[in-house]
């Protein structure tokens, strides 16, 4: 996978690196800073959530129970906060933000309700709002 980073190289692309087995990537949002945050992908297209950094790092980010999961990335803002989903083990979604280091914040909602992750940033980072029964 390749990207093109913010305006201070423009015309520049980066091969972005994959977690260890991991085959191919995708990408599901990125910052003015030239974070980047998306899939890491095996060969059978399962995936875990990454956030590149715009110096090359590559950051796993947090499922729940610490480990690998379903998880959606929304919206990554220029501290590299990204807002998105995490699923549990019985696979109900949940709204979820990740901090500069990766390490998963899953955001309670009332019962019987379920978050839904906003890409629009909050004061200190994304904001995750609106609900819906069922």
């Amino acid at each position: 996978m390749t990207v093109v980073p913010p305006a201070s190289d423009v015309g520049a692309m980066y091969e972005l690196p994959l977690l260890a087995g991991h085959t191919s990537s995708s990408v599901q949002a990125m910052n003015d800073a030239g974070d980047v945050v998306g899939l890491s992908l095996d060969a059978n297209g399962n995936g875990s959530l990454v956030r590149w950094g715009a110096d090359g790092s590559l950051t796993p980010l947090q499922a729940v129970g610490g480990g690998a999961g379903t998880a959606e990335a929304v919206k990554i803002v220029d501290g590299g906060t990204v807002a998105g989903f995490t699923a549990t083990p019985d696979g109900v979604r949940h709204a979820a933000r990740w901090d500069a280091a990766g390490v998963l914040t899953r955001l309670e909602e009332p019962p019987g309700r379920h978050t839904t992750a906003d890409g629009a940033p909050g004061r200190s980072g994304p904001v995750v709002n609106g609900e819906s029964s069922g």
